[in-house]
């Protein structure tokens, strides 16, 4: 029995240095595509009234449904950055420090949750303003990257699970484009 349960152990910390250095070699190869680029936030159909996206269905975001966000609403790009440390990639405003601890500061955090950069599962905490439509609380959201330059579209509405995914429905998108 004590060897079953040693062998066990030695299996689990095999396992979890697996996962560590899985884990290192996708954010490694996320940050070598992403390198020193500069990133600028869009959204899809901003609405000033609401100082949120109005958003787009799959059709619309084949057009001209990208608008810039920040830092002066639909007038000019915000630039983007990406922060790695060992265990997520996370992506801020340029002008937050990348070791704030505020959750709220992220625009969205990324997990590897596997052995590709498509594997990774991001994750939103809305700011303060953001929950009156958002909710409290951290969730993940839907987010593709593009494997080339780094760019990612993600949603906060729209349904991680595919099966729930409406092509017709309006979600809101936001695009971090690589300048």
């Amino acid at each position: 029995k004590a060897a079953q349960e040693a062998q066990a152990q030695d299996k689990a910390k095999a396992d979890a240095e697996a996962k560590q250095r899985q884990t290192k070699e996708v954010l490694d190869q996320f940050r070598t595509i992403v390198g020193g680029a500069g990133y600028e936030a869009l959204c899809a159909d901003y609405n000033l009234e609401k100082n949120k996206c109005n958003g787009a269905n799959e059709e619309e975001l084949k057009g001209k449904v990208w608008v810039y966000m920040w830092p002066v609403i639909g007038t000019q790009p915000a630039d983007i950055k990406y922060c790695f440390d060992e265990q997520s990639v996370k992506i801020v405003l340029n002008n937050i420090n990348c070791t704030d601890p505020d959750s709220r500061k992220i625009q969205i955090k990324g997990t590897p949750n596997g052995p590709n950069i498509k594997d990774i599962i991001f994750e939103f905490t809305p700011a303060e303003i953001q929950e009156k439509w958002y909710g409290k609380g951290t969730r993940q959201v839907w987010a593709k990257v593009n494997e080339t330059n780094g760019d990612i579209q993600w949603s906060v509405d729209r349904p991680v699970n595919s099966a729930k995914y409406d092509p017709t429905f309006h979600y809101d998108y936001t695009w971090y484009k690589r300048h």
